[in-house]
């Protein structure tokens, strides 16, 4: 009778401790990237700040179930008797979240590119001469714009824009359930309660590129916006 040898192999109980920490760590840190949300994501292998740190924009947005997108993203048109023809702009507001807690908020003009993608002007950067060959500055400079067309999509924000004024910082709330904003109330420019300390924005769901938030305006009626992020690539700012 010939008996066959085998090796038996023992693993050290310290390297198969090591083996289990290192699965509950993963699990638990993908745990907490997870998201708890109404309509999720479940999982992400990303921190809920890195996905909302982003350069947002609104493409749906309703207060007390009413549609009212066009009051953040509005057109303005006019005739242009050069031409004979209706021109028409298109502008949107963007809110930009960085990752360092501060925020921006700015009405951006929608124009092409050469290869026909999205592109965006701010009112800072938009200037040109006027017929009198003037330089001037603003979206006030685009031929057949009207002062009081801007000047009104300013002040007709509804919630929650209507608060946000153009910088602040924003934080999660402890369980991270909900964005906080705060509005630089240096912006407020009269006494009327126009600037509010802190907004609270219920998170619905938050994926890479996809927000959407909800909360109440100052008369407790619901709104409800989904936002869409500007960049392919991921945002670090």
């Amino acid at each position: 009778m010939h008996l066959t040898s085998k090796r038996i192999y023992f693993v050290p109980n310290s390297s198969m401790k090591f083996g289990k920490l290192t699965a509950l760590a993963l699990a638990g840190a993908l745990t907490f990237a997870a998201c708890k949300y109404e309509e999720g994501p479940r999982m992400s292998l990303r921190s809920k700040r890195d996905r909302v740190s982003n350069e947002w924009k609104v493409v749906k947005l309703t207060s007390n179930d009413s549609n009212i997108i066009a009051s953040v993203n509005p057109t303005y048109q006019y005739f242009d008797v050069k031409i004979n023809d209706t021109v028409t702009y298109n502008f949107q507001w963007v809110l930009n979240l960085m990752r360092t807690g501060a925020y921006t908020c700015e009405l951006l003009l929608v124009t092409k590119d050469a290869n026909g993608n999205e592109s965006y002007i701010s009112n800072l950067s938009a200037h040109g001469p006027d017929n009198a060959g003037n330089e001037r500055a603003g979206f006030t400079w685009l031929p057949g714009m009207s002062a009081a067309f801007i000047l009104s999509t300013v002040s007709n924000l509804p919630a929650p824009y209507k608060y946000i004024q153009p910088n602040g910082k924003w934080s999660f709330d402890k369980g991270h359930y909900k964005i906080q904003v705060k509005p630089d109330l240096g912006y407020v420019y009269n006494e009327n309660g126009t600037g509010k300390n802190t907004l609270d924005w219920t998170i619905v769901k938050l994926a890479e590129k996809t927000m959407k938030l909800k909360g109440l305006d100052e008369n407790d009626k619901p709104w409800a916006m989904e936002l869409k992020s500007m960049n392919k690539e991921n945002y670090f700012y």
